[in-house]
């Protein structure tokens, strides 16, 4: 036990607070023995055991009544969960993610007045755990990257007061929930790399800030309403099956807007850039818009990354491009675009990758003033 340093912080009134620190970094210690430790603690509210190199199973908590948070997050426990966390009547945020945990999610979770369940990146599996739906006070759900499949349950809606709900990276399926729209507390919704289908709920984004839906296969055109609302700011629609144009209500307020990969047609929508901002992440590329790059996209000035590649773009390079001074990357090729290319282009100092060949007839013949630095590339 000499080896384990122990830090006791009174955090707030009554508040016990139990935070330890292995100083061998190289030497696992098995996860019985810290609780052991605690156990005599008497109305420990919080324990974190977080980024250790505990190993073996979760144990069972037994003289830990009071205890409301638990992080055992980034250790080498394994095994399932089941039973081990059934005394704890008072917990309300649990984060066992980044392990190797195992199994199905454990139903016994219902019970606690839970407001936060973290549980991503272990080798969960089976269906959505349904028994969520009992957390009546649950604002965070994480279960990214394991092997849950099926479909959200219909009574996810009844989280009334959810904030985050994180289902990237499983197995799902069946289409979005449209009654996701109505949550008024959810802010951010990411189920990416799932295999959903069907169209993309209409309302959506109505109180989101953050959505990902990169790598489905939804089809249909997005929503006209989808990227209006004045709260978002970031929208992942990546690898899609997708088309139809982009909608032209955009709100000010998007900061990353990652629409690449699908089969957006139409003509790119030429007054709705001139008003964003705080636009950084522009991605259009791999789709089949047509007409010409519109010179509003030098309004934005904060624009780190513009990528339109792989379309159907025609016209000349805006000379107003090469007014976007934060620009880092630049991807234009494999488009229909004539002329030269503006000289203005070679001042941009913090330009790092410049995709230009299949430019088709445009010339570039330009000396940058960071060539140093510069990375040309045709990919």
């Amino acid at each position: 036990m000499e080896l384990i340093n122990r830090q006791l912080r009174v955090l707030g009134k009554g508040l016990l607070a139990v935070q330890i620190i292995l100083p061998l970094p190289n030497s696992p210690f098995h996860c019985s023995l810290f609780l052991a430790l605690t156990s005599c603690l008497f109305g420990l509210k919080l324990l974190n055991f977080s980024r250790n190199k505990l190993e073996g199973v979760l144990p069972t908590f037994t003289g830990f009544g009071k205890l409301e948070s638990i992080d055992f997050s980034y250790n080498n426990l394994n095994g399932k969960v089941e039973l081990q966390l059934d005394g704890l009547n008072s917990l309300k945020s649990l984060n066992l993610s980044y392990k190797r945990f195992s199994g199905s999610v454990p139903r016994s979770f219902g019970k606690f007045n839970i407001l936060e369940e973290q549980l991503s990146a272990n080798f969960f599996e089976g269906e959505f755990p349904s028994q969520v739906v009992n957390f009546a006070n649950l604002t965070l759900l994480g279960l990214s990257l394991n092997n849950i499949s099926g479909v959200i349950p219909d009574r996810l809606g009844e989280l009334s007061k959810l904030q985050v709900l994180i289902l990237s990276a499983n197995g799902l399926s069946g289409t979005i929930p449209q009654y996701l729209r109505n949550i008024r507390t959810l802010t951010r919704f990411a189920a990416n790399q799932n295999r959903f289908v069907g169209n993309i709920p209409l309302g959506i984004t109505t109180y989101l800030r953050n959505l990902d839906l990169s790598f489905n296969n939804l089809n249909g055109t997005i929503p006209q309403d989808l990227l209006s609302p004045l709260n978002l700011q970031f929208v992942d629609l990546t690898s899609n099956n997708l088309e139809g144009p982009v909608p032209a209500n955009i709100s000010v307020n998007v900061i990353r807007l990652r629409l690449g990969q699908n089969s957006l047609n139409g003509l790119f929508p030429s007054g709705s850039f001139g008003s964003l901002h705080s636009l950084t992440y522009l991605e259009l590329d791999n789709n089949q818009l047509s007409g010409s790059i519109p010179s509003e996209l030098g309004k934005c000035k904060k624009l780190a990354l513009l990528n339109l590649a792989q379309n159907n773009l025609s016209g000349v390079i805006p000379v107003e491009l090469g007014d976007i001074s934060d620009l880092q990357v630049l991807s234009l090729q494999y488009n229909n675009l004539v002329g030269e290319n503006p000289s203005n282009i070679s001042q941009l100092n913090k330009l790092q990758r410049l995709n230009f060949v299949e430019w088709f007839h445009t010339k570039l013949d330009i000396k940058f003033e960071n060539s140093h630095k510069l990375e040309f590339t045709g990919e």
